[in-house]
């Protein structure tokens, strides 16, 4: 399946105009960083996995803005990202295989308010994010290969995935947060269609990050 990465921003002016519209309702700017723990998911052509691979740890960093959506329990986020994703293992002669790839891109996503713990708010929170790779590469057989170069890295990242966080509060507008996610990509080699292929490459995540909120509505 081949992602149109001009459809993000199709999609994104759209939601800077009903962002922009939106004057009466509480609006933040976020800025976040942390780790992410992450995966290959590999399955070759016979619907075999390729076992073994440990998770390495990269930063991300993401920038962006919040607003209330329909009611104040539930805000819409749009946003960007930089994420970094990788892998470990050995092939069978115990030579050291690495991958790390780099990619930049779009965030949107909606949290929904749990609860309240003391002054805190926590939330469970959705994400999706289109991602373009802008570097990265694979060590196999004390070889370095360029992965932005490669075919199976040029198409989109779409990364789904969810969690939740706890808000809590510093002053009338500034507010600390921290947030877990997890999930999984869609794949991204190219599906064809009526090809009995099960090859599959998926990256899997996990993060843990903190934020901070500064409110920019207009009060009155």
């Amino acid at each position: 399946m081949i992602i149109d990465f001009k459809k993000p921003i199709v999609v994104s002016i759209l939601l800077l105009t009903a962002l922009n519209t939106q004057r009466s309702s509480a609006q933040h700017i976020y800025v976040e960083q942390g780790k992410n723990k992450s995966n290959f998911k590999y399955i070759n052509p016979k619907g075999e996995p390729l076992d073994h691979l440990l998770y390495t740890s990269n930063d991300y960093m993401a920038i962006g803005i919040k607003t209330n959506l329909l009611q104040e329990s539930i805000n819409l986020s749009f946003g960007l990202n930089y994420t970094g994703y990788g892998a470990l293992g050995n092939d069978l002669a115990g030579n050291l295989m690495e991958w790390g790839v780099f990619y930049s891109g779009l965030d949107l996503g909606i949290d929904l308010k749990l609860s309240k713990i003391g002054k805190g708010v926590l939330y469970t929170k959705g994400n999706v994010s289109w991602s373009r790779i802008l570097h990265g590469y694979q060590l196999l057989n004390n070889q370095i290969v360029d992965l932005k170069r490669q075919p199976d890295f040029s198409h989109s990242l779409v990364f789904p995935s969810y969690g939740f966080g706890l808000n809590h509060p510093i002053n009338n507008n500034l507010s600390l947060y921290i947030q877990y996610m997890r999930g999984k990509s869609l794949t991204l080699l190219e599906k064809i269609p009526y090809n009995s292929d099960k090859q599959e490459l998926r990256i899997v995540s996990e993060s843990i990050g903190f934020g901070l909120m500064v409110d920019i509505s207009n009060k009155k």
